[in-house]
């Protein structure tokens, strides 16, 4: 063997590692969708984020060596025997084949960080449900107590010996009213 076998064997040897990178990104991205599925950990985005930068920084290297292997394999170069243009197009495909897997991780990792982004909205439109039907029972009762809180002198209930209980009386039918209604539309 000569010394473009020689170019072929390291080429060969430098695209079996990116597989090897390849291979653990693979299984980081396995580990972020089951975290993302189960939605425990708060530092998704992050780890999501630094993948992509890992795959960014891959792709860059990998092209220049896709690119250089295909210019070798093309034959127009007297330093390359026939029979290793063989080899070369191995290494090649080898190449096309990597640079076809950070694409789709990549796509895979925006999808798992919209999916993401939908539970937190999810979560957090739960929380505004929770809040818009606490805000809407106590509005109008906050009302009733506001205008029974007034310091005037001539209201006609404030003088009745059931007043007290007429106000209690309103605000508990005001509530079962409301929450009524937020049953029936099934938005509680």
């Amino acid at each position: 063997m000569k010394a473009d076998y020689l170019a072929y064997a390291l080429a060969d040897i430098i695209v079996d590692h990116y597989f090897l990178i390849i291979d653990e990104i693979d299984e980081e991205i396995e580990k972020l969708e089951d975290e993302v599925l189960n939605g425990k950990n708060e530092e998704i985005l992050r780890s999501i984020q630094h993948l992509k930068n890992e795959l960014l920084l891959l792709r860059k290297s990998t092209l220049p060596v896709r690119d250089a292997v295909g210019n070798l394999m093309k034959g127009t170069s007297r330093l390359i025997a026939p029979q290793t243009t063989v080899f070369l197009k191995d290494v090649y495909d080898h190449t096309l084949h990597i640079s076809d897997s950070i694409e789709i991780y990549r796509e895979t990792l925006n999808s798992l960080m919209e999916v993401h982004l939908s539970a937190l909205s999810n979560r957090l439109n739960q929380v505004m449900k929770v809040l818009t039907i606490i805000s809407t029972i106590f509005i109008p009762l906050t009302f009733i107590v506001g205008v029974y809180g007034m310091n005037f002198r001539f209201m006609p209930e404030l003088s009745w010996e059931y007043g007290y209980a007429m106000v209690w009386g309103i605000m508990i039918l005001v509530t079962l009213f409301l929450v009524y209604i937020l049953r029936r539309n099934r938005w509680m």
